[in-house]
């Protein structure tokens, strides 16, 4: 067996990593994934915001939410959050759960946004956490 590391692998290799794991999982009962994303954009259509999150068995994974500095502190990033939030309900989602890292200084945000704080990872370096929370929907 030879183990690898490829930090740029083929569309190929990604596709064949997924649809593995898809099949194993249908091969448990499980459903399959699905990824979903909600964009902000201005009166320009430029985005200005985006949130990208997965459902998978009745829970919604909050995988990228990002609001453009300019536009933060404007209500976008709860707005985001809100329109996953509905939709991973609509979805049969009975939880949203997402992490974030200390520098981004966004649990208080997530907070008000009805997010509990679950588990923290101490980092070695005596800094940059990883807070990992969830949210009943």
């Amino acid at each position: 067996m030879k183990i690898t590391i490829d930090y740029k692998p083929s569309k190929e290799d990604q596709q064949f990593l997924l649809d593995s794991l898809h099949s194993s999982n249908d091969s448990k009962g499980m459903a399959k994934s699905e990824d979903c994303w909600v964009f902000a954009n201005d009166d320009e259509n430029k985005i200005i915001g985006g949130c990208k999150f997965l459902i998978f068995s009745k829970m919604a994974w909050v995988a990228i939410i990002w609001v453009e500095a300019s536009q933060q502190g404007k209500g976008y990033g709860k707005k985001l959050l809100e329109t996953m939030e509905k939709e991973a309900k609509r979805k049969g989602c009975s939880v949203a759960a997402l992490d974030t890292l200390e520098f981004q200084k966004a649990v208080p945000f997530y907070e008000k946004c009805g997010y509990q704080l679950i588990s923290t990872v101490e980092a070695l370096n005596g800094h940059d956490e990883r807070y990992f929370m969830k949210k009943n929907l």
